[in-house]
């Protein structure tokens, strides 16, 4: 199992109202992901990349923080941020927020938010939220709920239909199993299992390939965000995963064996 941190970080969201079940044990436990990030925007870039998942009882948020260059000055930064509530039917968001930070140019950010049944873009316009709907945070973290529970099989060739609340709008995208890999990282030799989004896609939209490894309970273990001209970032696990200690009925991630 992978180290806990000795004081695990808490959701900075509001908690949950008296009467509200905590989420099963099919949810992971407060994990903080570390990856290398290698990519191309004028020219080949590295850098850093944290993802962190936290829960308080009904309440979950998924902050994920890209920087590009060196780490005490980095020359481009983005950050997702998604709060929301965990729910019979998987992750349900309310809030979803992005910020982008080029050199010296202005940051740029934007916000979407659940408004009862419709979806607030940061247009103002108000769309329909449809069943399961997800954000670019939030996507990744239920994809992994998704496999993990066995609601969706990890087999090659399935899809995985995902409704996605992106700044332009909302539409289904499916994720199709292109089948299990090995990943050299590291930590060693992973298997994964690699989910592409089947085109066409929404113009403009960041574009998100993800592998999610069995032995670190589905967790993504790499992912590839993409967004046209050339744009690319591969973020690879660096170090093992930070996570709250486990109940002995529901043992954390560990590393596997290599092949």
């Amino acid at each position: 199992m992978a180290s806990a941190p000795s004081e695990p970080t808490r959701p900075e969201v509001q908690a949950p109202r008296e009467g509200d079940d905590a989420p099963g044990p099919e949810w992971p436990l407060s994990t903080r992901l570390r990856y290398a990030v290698v990519g191309h925007y004028q020219g080949l870039v590295h850098g850093d990349a944290e993802v962190e998942w936290l829960r308080q009882g009904a309440r979950y948020q998924v902050r994920l923080q890209v920087g590009i260059g060196p780490k005490l000055t980095p020359f481009g930064q983005r950050r997702l941020v998604s709060e929301g509530r965990l729910t019979p039917s998987g992750i349900a968001p309310q809030r979803y927020d992005e910020a982008t930070q080029l050199l010296w140019r202005t940051a740029r950010q934007s916000s979407i938010r659940w408004e009862g049944g419709e979806v607030r873009l940061p247009s103002g316009q108000r769309v329909f939220a449809p069943a399961g709907v997800q954000d670019s945070a939030s996507q990744f973290v239920h994809l992994t709920w998704l496999l993990l529970t066995g609601r969706e099989p990890a087999r090659e060739g399935h899809v995985i239909p995902v409704p996605l609340a992106l700044p332009q709008g909302v539409n289904t995208w499916r994720y199709e199993n292109l089948g299990e890999v090995v990943l050299d990282t590291a930590l060693g030799r992973i298997r994964a299992w690699h989910l592409r989004p089947q085109a066409p896609l929404p113009a403009g939209a960041l574009a998100a390939q993800v592998w999610l490894a069995p032995s670190y309970q589905y967790l993504p273990v790499q992912i590839r965000i993409e967004q046209g001209d050339g744009v690319w970032l591969l973020l690879t696990l660096a170090e093992p995963p930070l996570q709250e200690l486990a109940p002995t009925d529901n043992p954390g991630p560990s590393k596997e064996n290599p092949p």
